[in-house]
Parts: C-alpha cells; sequence; structure tokens
C-alpha cells in the first residue's frame, strides 16, 4: 500500500505507464483479475481514469476554501482552514466523491483503493458531512492494517470526532497517532496542532502554545507550518509576550509561503512594536511595508496604522495628512471611513470642537455603512449631538432667565434672576491640552482650523425656550438650567470621560444650586436640595477615579452625615465593610421588589396586583409612598391611564407631603394643574426634557387638557428587552439593588477600596 499520493509525483508514474501498456497488449483483465498483468492493468486504469481526476478537484476544492481565510487579527485563531468556508469549494468535494468512489468501486484491487477512500473521507469533512467522512476513515482502519496511510487516516478520524464536539475521545485517539511508531513526522505535526485547536477552543492558550512548540519542528508543510507560527505569534500577543510573538513572525517571514499570510505576519510585527511604544522601530516596519510594491492595495490600512503612531508621538500633523490622504485617495472605503473616525476623535480629545468631530464622525458613517467602524461613528456621533445639545439648552435657559418675565416692565435686572450664578467653571490644564500647544508652537500648520472636509450631515434644530410669561415658568426654567449642569458632569464621567473636566462640572452645579436657593419658594427648595445627593456622590466617584482617595473619603463622610438614610449612604457602607443600616428583608419589602421586577420585565398589570397587595395588607409600611409612585408610573407610561397616575399621584402627595417620592411629582402635578387652569389664551411653556429639542407655546384649550400626562406609546405585541432600572425614575430604584449582607467591620477606611457601584445622576425634571 502506498501513502496519499500528490499530484506532484505524477511524472514518477511513467514506469508504471509503459508496463500497464505492455499489459495491455497482452490480455484484457477483468474487474476481480489478481494476476500480475490483471492488478497492472487496475492501477493503470484506476489511476489515470478516476484517482488523477478526483485528486485535481480535491486541490480545487482547497484553494477555494482558502480564498476566504481571514489572517485579520480579531479572526479566530485556527490552523487547519475553517470549515466555515465549506461552501465555496462544495461543487469540487463532489466530484471528488464521485470519482473516488468510482476507483474503489471498479478497481478494489488497485494500490489506490486506500487512498481512494482517504479521498472521499476528507470531501466528505470539508463538505461538514462528518458520519459519512467517519465512515471513510475507519474503512481504511479496518481493511487496510497494513497501509501506510493508516496513520493519516487515523489522524482525520480523529479530527472528524472533534468537529462532533466528542473531544475526549478526539484527544485520545490523536494522541494515539503522535506516540504510534509508525507516524510519519508530518502526520504527528498535524495532530500535535489538532490538540492546539481543540486547546484553543477551550480557551487553554498555555496548552495550545505547548502543543503548537511540539509540532513546528516536525512540519513538512511550509504552508501549514506557517500558519502555525503565525498563530503562535498571535497567542503570544492575547499572553502580553510580544518579545516571543515578534520571535514567530519572523519565522513565517522567513518561510516561503503565501503573501496573505505573510503581509499579516509583517502588519502584526509592526502593531507588536507600536504596542510596547517601540514607535520608532514600529514606524521603521511600516514604512518597509510602504516601500514594497506588492503591498500597492494594502497602502490605505498601512498608512491608517502608520498614522497613529505619529498621534502617540505628538506629531499631529503627519497623522492628519495621513488621514487626509487616505479618504482622498480611497473614498467610500472602510480605510476612508476609519479616517474620519480618527480625525473627529483629535477634534474631540485634542481641540475639543464637538461641532466639527461631530460632522467628521457624521462623515465616516456615510462614508462606510457597514461593519464595525459604522456603529462607532454613529456612537460617537450621538455623544456629540447629547453634549452640544446640552451646551445649546444652557446657553438658551441662561438666556431666557436673564430676560426675565417679560410681562413685567423693567428698569433693571429682576432680582429673582440668578445673579449669584458662578461663572463657568474654568478646567484645569491637562495631557490633550499640552498636545495641542506643543503641536502648534512647533510650527506646523493649525490642524483644528475648520480645514478639514467633512461630508453634508443633517443639520440640528435649534434648542429655544419661550420667555417666561409668569413667575412658576420662570422658576421651571431655573430648575432646569440646574438639571442641565449636572447632564454636562455627568456626561464628562460617563460618556467620554474626562474625571477633571466632571469634577469641575459637579462642583459648578453644587455651587449654582446653593447660590439660587434665595430665588425659590419655599414649596421647591427640598426638591432642589434633592438634586444635591446624586452629584455628590458623583463627585466622588470621580475622585475616586482619579485615585483621590482623600477626597473622595471626605465626601463620602460628608454624604453620610447629611444623608444617612438614602441608599447611596447604603451603597457607602457597603464600600467601606460598614454594618448596613437596612433593617431584615420583610414581605411588604419582598412584594415591592417583586413588583419592580415585573416592571423590569414589562409585567405591568402583574405589578400592579402586587402594589396593590402592598398597599392593602401593610398600611403602615414605609414602602407605601414609594408603592404609589411605582402605581403612578405604570399608569404614565405603561398602561395609557394618565388620568389614573394623575389621581394616584394627588394620593401620594396628600398622604406623605414631605417624603422623596411626593416631592419628586412636584412639578408633574404643577404641570399638570397649569394646564387644566381656565385659561383660553396660552398654556404657558413649561421645562423640556434633555430629548426636547424646541419648546414653543402652543395655544391649548381647556378641553384639550383632560389627559395632561403624556399618553403610553401603543403596545405592539412585542415585548421589548430592558435592562435593570434602565427604564425607571430614580427613587423607585429596582430589583438589581437589593439588599447586601451588613459586615461586621466598623472601620471608615480600607487600604485597598473595591470601587463603588458607578451611578449615573438622575434628577427629576418638570413636565
Amino acid at each position: 500500500m502506498h501513502r496519499l499520493i500528490p499530484l506532484v509525483q505524477l511524472p514518477c508514474r511513467a514506469a508504471l505507464v509503459a508496463l500497464s501498456l505492455g499489459a495491455l497488449l497482452v490480455s484484457s483483465c477483468a474487474r476481480d483479475d489478481a494476476s500480475l498483468a490483471g492488478n497492472l492493468y487496475h492501477n493503470f486504469t484506476a489511476f489515470f481514469n478516476a484517482y488523477y481526476n478526483a485528486g485535481v478537484e480535491y486541490e480545487k476544492g482547497i484553494k477555494a476554501m482558502k480564498s476566504s481565510v481571514s489572517y485579520d487579527r480579531n479572526a479566530r485563531l485556527q490552523i487547519f482552514i475553517s470549515l466555515e468556508n465549506a461552501q465555496q469549494g462544495k461543487q469540487f468535494f463532489d466530484k471528488v466523491i464521485e470519482k473516488a468512489g468510482a476507483v474503489v468501486q471498479a478497481h478494489p484491487n488497485s494500490d489506490l483503493a486506500d487512498n481512494a477512500l482517504l479521498l472521499m473521507g476528507r470531501a466528505y469533512y470539508y463538505q461538514r458531512e462528518f458520519q459519512p467522512a467517519e465512515r471513510k476513515f475507519k474503512e481504511v482502519i479496518s481493511n487496510y492494517p497494513t497501509s501506510d496511510i493508516l496513520d493519516e487516516a487515523t489522524f482525520w478520524y480523529g479530527r472528524t470526532l472533534s468537529q462532533q464536539q466528542q473531544t475526549s475521545e478526539a484527544r485520545e485517539i490523536l494522541g494515539g497517532v503522535i506516540a504510534s511508531p509508525r507516524t510519519a513526522p508530518n502526520v504527528r505535526a498535524d495532530a500535535h496542532f489538532s490538540l492546539a485547536e481543540l486547546a484553543i477552543r477551550d480557551e487553554e492558550l498555555d496548552e495550545a502554545e505547548k502543543q503548537i512548540r511540539l509540532g513546528l519542528p516536525l512540519a513538512t508543510d511550509n504552508d501549514r507550518k506557517a500558519t502555525a507560527a503565525f498563530v503562535l505569534a498571535r497567542i503570544y500577543d492575547q499572553l502580553g509576550k510580544y518579545d516571543q510573538a515578534a520571535q514567530f513572525y519572523q519565522l513565517v517571514l522567513s518561510l516561503d509561503t503565501d503573501y496573505e499570510l505573510r503581509y499579516a505576519a509583517q502588519l502584526s510585527y509592526a502593531l507588536d512594536l507600536r504596542e510596547q511604544n517601540n514607535l520608532d522601530e514600529a514606524i521603521e516596519a511600516f514604512m518597509r511595508m510602504l516601500s514594497d510594491d506588492k503591498n500597492l492595495d494594502k497602502f490605505a490600512e498601512i498608512r491608517y496604522e502608520l498614522s497613529q503612531c505619529y498621534e502617540k508621538q505628538d506629531r499631529l500633523g503627519k497623522a492628519i495628512d495621513l488621514y487626509l490622504e487616505i479618504i482622498r485617495k480611497n473614498p467610500r472605503t472602510e480605510g476612508a471611513a476609519k479616517s474620519y473616525y480618527r480625525l473627529g476623535l483629535i477634534k474631540q480629545d485634542i481641540s475639543r470642537d464637538y461641532e466639527t468631530a461631530r460632522a467628521l464622525f457624521d462623515s465616516a458613517k456615510i462614508e462606510f455603512a457597514q461593519g464595525e467602524i459604522n456603529k462607532a461613528a454613529s456612537e460617537a456621533s450621538e455623544r456629540m449631538t447629547k453634549i452640544l445639545s446640552l451646551y445649546e439648552a444652557v446657553a438658551a435657559l441662561d438666556s431666557t432667565i436673564r430676560l426675565g418675565i417679560v410681562s413685567q416692565k423693567k428698569t433693571e435686572k429682576p432680582r429673582d434672576t440668578l445673579d449669584a450664578q458662578p461663572d463657568a467653571p474654568t478646567v484645569q490644564r491637562t495631557r490633550r491640552d499640552y498636545r495641542r500647544s506643543a503641536f502648534l508652537a512647533s510650527g506646523a500648520r493649525d490642524a483644528f482650523g475648520d480645514t478639514l472636509t467633512t461630508r453634508q450631515t443633517e443639520k440640528r434644530q435649534r434648542i429655544v425656550f419661550d420667555a417666561a410669561r409668569d413667575t412658576a415658568t420662570l422658576l421651571g426654567y431655573k430648575r432646569e438650567l440646574l438639571n442641565r449642569y449636572s447632564g454636562i458632569g455627568n456626561f464628562y464621567q460617563t460618556t467620554l470621560p474626562i474625571p477633571d473636566s466632571a469634577i469641575h462640572w459637579h462642583r459648578f452645579t453644587l455651587r449654582a444650586i446653593d447660590d439660587s436657593l434665595n430665588v425659590f419658594p419655599d414649596s421647591m427648595k427640598p426638591a432642589v436640595r434633592a438634586l444635591q445627593e446624586p452629584i455628590l456622590y458623583a463627585l466622588a466617584d470621580a475622585h475616586r477615579l482619579k485615585n483621590d482617595l482623600s477626597e473622595t473619603d471626605s465626601i463620602y463622610k460628608l454624604m453620610l452625615e447629611r444623608y444617612p438614610k438614602s441608599r447611596y449612604a447604603e451603597r457607602i457602607r457597603i464600600y467601606y465593610n460598614m454594618p448596613s443600616d437596612a433593617v431584615e428583608q420583610t414581605k411588604d419589602y419582598a412584594l415591592y421588589q417583586s413588583a419592580i421586577a415585573g416592571i423590569e420585565r414589562r409585567e405591568f398589570r402583574l405589578s400592579l396586583k402586587r402594589l396593590d397587595s402592598l398597599l392593602t395588607r401593610y398600611p403602615r409600611s414605609p414602602l407605601r409612598p414609594k408603592a404609589l409612585l411605582a402605581k403612578g408610573y405604570i399608569y404614565e407610561t405603561s398602561v395609557a391611564l394618565p388620568d389614573s397616575a394623575i389621581a394616584i399621584y394627588k394620593q401620594l402627595e396628600l398622604q406623605y407631603p414631605s417624603s422623596p417620592e411626593a416631592l419628586s411629582i412636584q412639578a408633574k402635578l404643577q404641570a399638570v394643574a397649569l394646564a387644566r387652569a381656565p385659561k383660553l389664551d396660552t398654556v404657558k411653556s413649561k421645562s423640556v426634557s434633555p430629548k426636547d429639542t424646541t419648546q414653543k407655546s402652543v395655544p391649548v384649550k381647556e378641553a384639550q387638557t383632560r389627559n395632561a400626562l403624556p399618553a403610553a406609546p401603543k403596545s405592539t405585541g412585542v415585548k421589548q428587552p430592558m435592562t435593570p432600572n434602565a427604564a425607571l425614575p430614580d427613587s423607585l430604584g429596582g430589583a438589581a439593588s437589593s439588599r447586601t449582607p451588613p459586615s461586621t467591620s466598623r472601620n471608615f477606611r480600607k487600604p485597598t477600596p473595591a470601587r463603588p457601584e458607578s451611578t449615573t445622576t438622575t434628577t427629576p425634571r418638570p413636565k
């Protein structure tokens, strides 16, 4: 028996051809003729009539599958051809099965019968037909025990088991192939590589590293060896062993392998140098790639990666020039979209020109409307729209407030405006500011001017507020202005994030609240003061992110003294391993938590039943204000009964007037009262939420104000996914905020405090 015959060995069969031709002159052989002449005849006809053609089709199928192989750094680590590309070679493998099957059927005594069976099994394997493949490999193992391809058939049998998730059996079979003295070195290498793939699948990278290292010295196929070395280098990348990764990327480059793999190794080697901040060496490696004409089609990708080296060196002029070159020479490609995105980040992070940054992100979306870059650009554009809207609303509100009540004749600035409003916060000089000034001081052109080309983007409608015509509207604007200040601080803390800017805006907002309390009536002061607690908590968190633990401790201590019963105080106690102030969970608490969980699952009717049960069975429960607020929330937003929501909110205000829950709905009830007032001219302007972009006075008659709260959207019959607490008011809490068992420790400071839950400050807004 013979090992599977490569097509390159075909000329060596000339002697067999001559001998067979001589035999044909003597006699015509039957199918079962086992004589010397018969064997020669069967070998000749089997080889030239079927097996040769089957081998040709097999090579075509493998080549077709290789054409879609990806060596991208985010691609799955695989040494052998991925079966995800099986469809690419199907037409060829069908012919392999047909022609190799003809060899076995017509010439069972041929020396190539076992080879034909193995070829059929591999064709079935690459078509993902694992059971027929397994049968063919077993036929070789059972029927040809002395075949010199027995080790190869056993190896493929093991690979077939691994594809059917029979991992332990596959490992045992492959281990036997490695241990057998009859196994050829290249087959033993492939068995090691298969075990490495199984280890990668189980995320055992150390074991994968070991198996590839054992297989590399045994491998005789250059392509397989180069692919294995490339995968090993990628494993070292993931393990952070960049020096060893570089060694095996160099091994790939030393082997005579296909262009795509060599290019991927060159690029990965340069990227590793950049990752280690060996920027000069990385730039040199990228420049070598640009000097190779074979990489002409890859120049956009190489320039893009090179540009980021220049960014890291603060050579922003060279980086920007390369990005613009990519956009100009490669329009409507992913490279151009990524370049627009990087330019947007420079505008965002260095010059903080959010308007131009948004235009550049929008350009990235238009340039290449698919893939990960489109998603990243869309999210970045939304971030810029959010911060621009916040700043624009602050400016519009400030202007409207300074105008005062337009119906009053004023000879001087009204006293109830925010006279004591502090100046805008002065942001400390940051690394970004230094990078910009250093770049401009070097004499380079101003990359931060309006010289960057962007594609046309949609224009946003400007935010405007109608002039206040009564005190209630003016006070609503002032309250909303404080909310917008807080929103800017939260944006810099959780969205960009820039802790320094977040700290400045949080402190600015706290000062603005203190300075403006004297202009609010006593009925509104508790609600305004309630804004301070979440801002203080966010401020402490921002200091903690900067590792300024002394400031964090100071603010946490202040909050424990000022708000000992709040949920933030409970989180602070957990942070310091202090005893919890919470009582044991009672039945009323369990009912409330179950109702909130139902809201999060959009099971609103069930939640209403549980809230009603709590209110009926536990008339003295401290959770009654929260239960009433939750009922009102469901009626208002989910089941389209705004009048019922108003009735519940009024009950809450009447029974628990000083509770945080009642204070949180004061603005809503005031808005309802204004809407239902017997006025036929114009409804007074009210504050808008951050999502609003315009605010205009609309004539509304009394009959139109019956449902003063907005109706819930109509149900589509499809449940929408919700994350815990994502759609709930801050005062409701949620099922996710279950109590944590108290600790026995009473130490206020601990050496390495755990990071507390990151919180986005939410404040009630008038509607």
